[in-house]
């Protein structure tokens, strides 16, 4: 049956409340996506807290040590203003990671390099260090100030990642076995004040290049093996306050390579083989006010150069063969407030002598009168 051409087609209208319908449907979908994103975001951030919570409980429970930072991030700065508002550590950056006496196996590193970040500056393990895990450290820790490791397998390309942290300041590695060149990297720190080694090998070439630290304050080489070679020139660090060569087997002829640092203070010099001509040798720096020779074979006629030191105040001769004809030259140095002779030959008499003329002066042992 056909249509009449005649017969009229109703027009379709929409229903007013399809258009309706049809318009909520989209602003459903904007809101739901909206709401799909952020309990998103929100998944992702807890997970990402309860992942940085175990990696900390990791370093934790092997024993290591997290400082966290007193210096809220940005993010967080608008709470200082509400003192009832504490944010939670685990929202805080770790500004110290202490992973000595921690065995490192891959759990631990891995925990370790997850939480260290720009905001840590300190950094200590006592296990041993490879290249790759120095490089993997220095590239996470732009603003480390201080590292603490056994060198004991680094080399002088691990070494060289330090220039990945340019404001250190403090380096103590231990076991370092150096070929005279391990230490080239470390005039280009040019922020690095204190610097210590300690149970390695020491050739003259990196006493060299110790001398070109400029910023060096503080050095300690603890239970070295010295150069037996001698050396070019003397050693020049002009801002040297402080030097420990504690159990090393250093000469006469080392100690005075540091007799033209203007600035030092402090020289430890316990339980090594140098002896009293060192005190000549270092006569010629007026501000030295601390001075330890304890198990030195100083011979008592070198006692005299200690009024060269006009500031002295601290001198350990304790276990030395020191005797009561040493008295008499220790009376000259007027400056003295600390004053140790353990397991000496001074006798009785000799201590009260002292203790006499520098009632101020702490003396041990002390005299049987002032027990």
């Amino acid at each position: 049956m056909t249509e009449s051409p005649h017969q009229s087609i109703a027009p379709t209208v929409d229903h007013p409340g399809m258009a309706v319908r049809r318009r909520w449907s989209g602003r459903r979908i904007v809101w739901v996506g909206l709401a799909v994103g952020l309990l998103t975001a929100v998944g992702i951030v807890i997970a990402g807290l309860l992942y940085e919570a175990r990696m900390r409980q990791t370093i934790r429970d092997a024993g290591g040590t997290i400082g966290i930072s007193a210096e809220l991030p940005w993010w967080l700065q608008w709470t200082s203003r509400a003192e009832w508002l504490e944010p939670p550590e685990l929202l805080l950056p770790v500004s110290l990671l202490n992973l000595r006496d921690v065995r490192i196996d891959h759990r631990v590193w891995q925990a370790a390099l997850h939480v260290c970040g720009p905001e840590l500056f300190a950094f200590s393990l006592s296990d041993q260090l490879s290249d790759e895990q120095l490089r993997q450290l220095t590239s996470r820790l732009p603003g480390l100030l201080s590292l603490e490791a056994n060198g004991s397998h680094l080399t002088p390309s691990g070494l060289h990642s330090l220039l990945n942290c340019p404001n250190l300041e403090d380096l103590y590695l231990t076991g370092l076995q150096s070929n005279g060149n391990a230490l080239d990297v470390l005039p280009e720190l040019k922020q690095l004040q204190s610097l210590m080694l300690f149970n390695g090998e020491f050739q003259a070439a990196d006493l060299r290049t110790i001398s070109r630290c400029r910023r060096l304050s503080y050095l300690a080489c603890g239970n070295i093996m010295p150069p037996a070679t001698q050396f070019e020139r003397p050693v020049d660090l002009l801002q040297l306050q402080s030097l420990y060569l504690d159990g090393s087997g250093v000469s006469d002829d080392f100690v005075s390579q540091f007799a033209r640092s203007p600035k030092l203070q402090f020289i430890g010099l316990d339980d090594t083989p140098v002896t009293g001509a060192c005190l000549k040798q270092l006569s010629t720096l007026p501000g030295l006010i601390w001075l330890d020779l304890d198990g030195t074979s100083l011979e008592e006629q070198y006692l005299r150069h200690l009024r060269a030191f006009p500031k002295v105040g601290s001198v350990n001769l304790s276990n030395t063969l020191i005797s009561d004809a040493a008295v008499p030259l220790l009376l000259q140095c007027t400056t003295l407030r600390f004053l140790h002779l353990d397991g000496t030959r001074v006798s009785e008499e000799g201590l009260k002598q002292l203790q006499e003329q520098f009632p101020d002066c702490r003396i041990t042992p002390e005299p049987a009168a002032v027990k």
